[in-house]
């Protein structure tokens, strides 16, 4: 079996894992995508110790081509408190769309 896992932090400090071991990825993680003209957007949301976190992965149609976004974004108590940027091309996998992974997003 698979484990789905976010880590946040440096290879030699993890500041947060949140992983689906020992759990089936259907009681953690919820998945959803909206698709865009020319791109669409997929996200992951999570709850960890009283924070909701929305990872997401955006393609958008520009003039000149297409434009790449992806970060992550914390709320706490419904009230964002961070939102962080990804500077590499990071991306939530063709994997996360199956539906044996992780629960639908209503």
């Amino acid at each position: 079996m698979t484990a789905l896992t976010y880590r946040h932090g440096k290879m030699n400090r993890i500041d947060l894992e949140v992983s689906s071991v020992g759990l089936r990825k259907k009681e953690k993680f919820y998945f959803g995508s909206i698709p865009y003209s020319g791109g669409g957007e997929a996200h992951i949301r999570f709850f960890n110790g009283g924070y909701t976190y929305f990872l997401y992965d955006k393609t958008v149609q520009v003039d000149d081509g297409l434009e790449f976004y992806s970060g992550i974004v914390v709320y706490r108590d419904g009230r964002k408190i961070s939102q962080e940027t990804c500077n590499n091309d990071t991306s939530i996998q063709q994997a996360a769309y199956s539906e044996n992974l992780i629960r639908q997003m209503i």
